[in-house]
């Protein structure tokens, strides 16, 4: 029997949840300031009292991906240590990033259409799972094996979690709709390991300066 075994994937979560149209307008109310190719709230959206329920929604959603799909142990904790909103005005876009100082990284659509910009996920160049940087042939259709990219339009609500060294990008807004979205960064808290690889992470607490 034909069998192909994915081996070492990197795991990108997709879920539409529920968020009402009025907690997605209070985003958009936020106050943003222009960096380079995007406007950004700071840094602790989500610790907003007026965003606690947004917050719970993105919370199950994460315990989900790490609890029930990775499998990591519930004796392992994990908290949201930054959350920001981003515009994203007709001809913005965001280079090919990572996220750093975190382990998961996600994103929530608030306001988007089809011509407001899609994610598209990029292979490490030092990544081997299939071709080496060297080799590159063509292939009649791009699939999760072979690919060096991966694009995903999102429509509104959709959620996003990746590892956060998975670099992305976002294709330029080209819609007369302000593109908006939650991004956020994620980091374990607890006990890892015994003996000689033992790691505690105390977390931190989120608290708006």
């Amino acid at each position: 029997m034909r069998e192909v075994i994915e081996l070492f994937p990197v795991p990108l979560y997709r879920n539409n949840v529920f968020v009402d149209e009025g907690t997605r307008r209070s985003v958009m109310n936020c106050k943003y300031e222009r960096n380079d190719n995007g406007l950004f709230t700071h840094a602790k959206l989500l610790d907003m009292p007026e965003f606690t329920e947004l917050k719970n929604i993105i919370m199950k959603e994460l315990e989900f991906y790490i609890y029930d799909y990775l499998k990591v142990v519930r004796d392992v904790g994990f908290y949201i240590t930054s959350s920001w909103a981003v515009k994203h005005y007709r001809g913005d876009w965001a280079q090919a990033h990572h996220h750093t100082n975190s382990i998961f990284s996600g994103v929530l659509y608030v306001n988007v259409d089809d011509k407001s910009g899609d994610i598209r996920f990029i292979r490490d160049a030092k990544s081997y799972n299939l071709w080496p940087i060297s080799v590159c042939p063509d292939v009649e259709d791009d699939n999760r094996i072979s690919c060096v990219e991966w694009t995903v339009r999102p429509k509104i609500n959709d959620m996003l979690i990746f590892p956060s060294h998975l670099s992305h990008e976002v294709t330029r807004n080209v819609s007369g709709i302000e593109r908006c979205v939650i991004a956020f960064n994620v980091f374990f808290k607890g006990t890892l390991g015994e003996t000689e690889t033992l790691l505690i992470l105390n977390g931190e607490k989120n608290e708006l300066a």
